[in-house]
């Protein structure tokens, strides 16, 4: 029980030790700091003044418009204004490659496919044929194959045909390209195939053809 007490009067000694001393320690700072802390009341009271000088009092004599004090029917009325009319036509959509090629007749139709074929110079991939013009087209066998029939041929005689004419255009502008490479050069899967063909279209062998060209450009 003894140092029970003294305990508890130790506590009692401290706490009133702290407290005299956060007291004495207030007043001290309180007393160095006072001048300074009533510097800035004061600037700050002055510049509050000077701040409500700048600002202009409302006038409340004058009644707010119409227009001001209904700035959501303003805004409606504004979007009606900038609202298209209905009865304004709509552009029409962009009509994309397949649907442009889709409404196409069969000799229209027939005249893309070979402009294409041509100048893009499909007809050189040796076993080129009606599934490559389908795939690349998005077309169907059937349209395909009726587009060639609507002018009295076939795709695979128009290839043949513009295998023929671009050999032809190899043998007059390299006259001493081998035969069997201008065949190959030229989209034809063998040589005997374009001998057959050329003498078939012409009434000439390849090498007849060549040998004439080169007599007559002499």
């Amino acid at each position: 029980m003894d140092y029970l007490g003294l305990f508890v009067l130790l506590l009692v000694i401290v706490s009133v030790a702290v407290t005299i001393a956060f007291v004495i320690a207030r007043a001290y700072y309180k007393r160095k700091y006072a001048p300074l802390i009533q510097n800035s009341e004061s600037n700050l009271q002055k510049a509050g003044e000077q701040t409500s000088d700048m600002i202009p009092a409302a006038d409340i004599s004058t009644p707010p418009t119409e227009q001001s004090a209904h700035p959501t029917e303003q805004s409606a009325h504004a979007t009606e204004q900038s609202a298209p009319s209905p009865d304004v036509a709509k552009p029409a959509p962009v009509m994309n490659e397949y649907n442009r090629i889709s409404v196409l007749t069969d000799q229209e139709l027939y005249k893309e496919l070979t402009t294409a074929i041509r100048d893009k110079q499909m007809f050189l991939k040796p076993k080129f044929g009606r599934d490559d013009v389908v795939k690349y087209f998005g077309l169907t066998n059937h349209r395909v194959g009726a587009a060639f029939s609507a002018e009295g041929t076939s795709l695979p005689e128009f290839v043949r045909q513009c295998r023929l004419e671009y050999a032809i255009r190899l043998m007059c502008d390299h006259p001493e390209m081998p035969f069997t490479e201008v065949a190959f050069s030229s989209g034809f899967n063998y040589a005997s195939t374009f001998n057959a063909d050329f003498k078939k279209q012409y009434g000439l062998s390849p090498s007849q053809y060549r040998m004439g060209n080169l007599i007559k450009n002499k």
